[in-house]
């Protein structure tokens, strides 16, 4: 079930994309300012396999879990998203942008087809993301899109042999149709 952006198809990943999700997710830039340990190729073919053996069962981690590529080259990974359900109709939100493709917006563009994809196909009323307060990008983008700060959990998460503090960022269903509504 592929979703569409303007210039990028977000779809289901498959065993044979895992080398190429893995030099986006795996590469330094996407976990060196992120409160996680770096993934290992394996964790990766993990990931993808767990995905499609526990998706439509009560097990199921991701709700939804995307890669992104150029509608040109669908075959070419540039990012992943995804959707992790955390309560009823309640989502965290997830992306990677490969750090070949800097500055050229393309992670608005996943952001906001998440968002659409969330309050829209799959009925969710609120979403919401967890970053780094080290990771000042992802949090220009979160506001971008319209995610609103709740707050700061300090120290929440040990990884990469330190404590990390998250900003809690998060978006309920009836914000985003007014905020869309005065967009158009």
């Amino acid at each position: 079930m592929p979703i569409e952006t303007g210039r990028l198809v977000l779809r289901e990943p498959t065993a044979n994309d895992a080398e190429a999700l893995f030099a986006v997710v795996g590469a330094e830039f996407a976990w060196r300012e992120q409160a996680i340990e770096p993934y290992s190729f394996e964790d990766v073919k993990e990931r993808i396999r767990q995905y499609f053996l526990r998706r439509g069962t009560e097990q199921q981690r991701f709700l939804y879990y995307f890669v992104a590529a150029p509608k040109a080259d669908p075959g070419q990974i540039i990012g992943s998203a995804s959707l992790q359900l955390t309560a009823p109709r309640i989502a965290s939100f997830g992306i990677t942008v490969a750090e070949t493709h800097p500055r050229r917006g393309l992670g608005g563009e996943i952001a906001r087809r998440m968002l659409e994809f969330g309050f829209g196909e799959a009925g969710l009323h609120r979403i919401h993301a967890a970053v780094a307060v080290e990771n000042e990008a992802s949090s220009r983008l979160l506001e971008k899109i319209g995610m609103r700060l709740e707050g700061i959990s300090r120290e929440c998460i040990f990884a990469q042999g330190k404590w990390w503090s998250e900003s809690q960022y998060a978006l309920i269903e009836d914000e985003f149709r007014s905020e869309a509504r005065l967009a158009d």
